[in-house]
């Protein structure tokens, strides 16, 4: 009886890694309530890493923050691994804990695997509108002068002809009521992927809502700079990619793992990533089959 064909996933439109699943488990999410076994986990894993490689892109499904290990996952990317693995985000309890002049809102979402209804994670965010960005805007002509001093100020920024000052006042709660309900929403959505996935050694989250002075601090104490352009003359986006590949490499077990990775996301690399990734790919191979290293 001819084998089956391995199943296509629908986001990256390429075969998935065939793994040993037992019988009794569907799905990671889908399954028994028995243990996960090793297999499902590395096949987790792999999965986000392909979506990653093949489907996202960068600046839109994620970010790399200067100084930082890790991209940061960003809400168009958090939806893409959500179906990835059937899961939607589902309104638990929505707080509105600020006033009228200053709104805050506390989002909690369930993560559900649609197909069972089964409640896999929870996340949490808020956002409220005494963070920097939402407290203060640029003042147009004549407005400065119309408000009292304790809703008004003057800032210095620093651009390409040195220092200048630009005045501010604060904005209206009601201007910004809908944006900030909807970055809480955002930040627990982010938040309930990474939690739900597993996903927290792939992606950060939020350093690209910190003020730029404080997220220079977080990642400075995460080390790295992936932000910069790398030593081959890559940009940083090439970068994240060959750090992806090479963690599909380290994880794969056999051959027929290691061919999907060399067909699939191996050729989007340019440069010498080309030459440290394919260096990478032929020493696992040498690990997994001895008899092919050299063909």
């Amino acid at each position: 009886m001819a084998e089956p064909e391995p199943p296509v996933n629908p986001l990256t439109g390429k075969p998935e890694l065939m793994m040993a699943v037992p019988p009794q488990t569907t799905d990671t999410f889908g399954g028994s309530a028995g243990e996960l076994t090793v297999q499902h986990v590395t096949h987790q894993v792999q999965l986000i890493q392909q979506v990653m490689a093949a489907v996202m892109k960068r600046d839109v499904h994620y970010g790399v923050i200067p100084g930082c290990k890790e991209p940061s996952l960003w809400k168009p990317g958090a939806e893409k691994i959500l179906a990835t693995f059937r899961l939607m985000a589902e309104p638990e309890t929505v707080e509105f804990t600020g006033s009228q002049d200053e709104p805050a809102y506390r989002v909690t979402l369930r993560i559900v695997h649609y197909p069972t209804g089964r409640c896999v994670g929870y996340g949490m965010g808020s956002c409220s509108c005494r963070e920097e960005k939402y407290k203060w805007r640029k003042a147009k002509p004549g407005e400065f002068d119309l408000e009292p001093p304790d809703r008004q100020r003057t800032v210095q920024r620093e651009g390409r002809n040195g220092k200048y000052e630009v005045r501010q006042i604060r904005t209206p709660g009601a201007d910004v009521d809908n944006t900030i309900l909807k970055m809480a929403f955002k930040r627990a959505m982010v938040a309930g992927c990474l939690s739900a996935t597993a996903a927290s050694d792939v992606f950060t989250q939020d350093l690209e809502d910190m003020p730029e002075e404080l997220r220079e601090k977080v990642a400075g104490s995460q080390g790295g700079n992936q932000g910069s352009r790398t030593e081959n003359g890559n940009s940083s986006g090439t970068a994240v990619d060959s750090v992806v590949i090479l963690r599909q490499i380290e994880q794969a077990k056999t051959v027929d793992e290691l061919t999907v990775i060399r067909e699939g996301t191996m050729c989007t690399l340019k440069g010498k990533d080309v030459v440290n990734v394919g260096a990478a790919w032929r020493e696992r191979l040498a690990a997994i089959a001895p008899e092919m290293a050299g063909k």
